[in-house]
């Protein structure tokens, strides 16, 4: 990611991953949390991390994601 923030990039589209949650098995383990992470949590720390890190780097960046409603796996 850094490379592509220093060649001016100041975002990015990082949708779609999080329904993937359902097709691992068992569901991510969260050691700061001390408990298996669901769907809505994932999701939260999935973008949350990318939005996070990309304003360190470009205080005017953005990240954009589209919802997603159902999940046929």
């Amino acid at each position: 990611m850094d490379r592509v923030l220093d060649m001016g990039f100041d975002g990015w589209k990082c949708d779609g991953t999080d329904p993937m949650i359902y097709l691992l098995k068992p569901w991510p383990y969260s050691p700061g949390l001390k408990k298996y992470i669901d769907w809505p949590q994932y999701a939260n720390q999935y973008y949350g991390t990318f939005y996070n890190y990309t304003k360190t780097r470009n205080p005017n960046a953005l990240i954009m994601a589209r919802p997603v409603d159902s999940f046929k796996g």
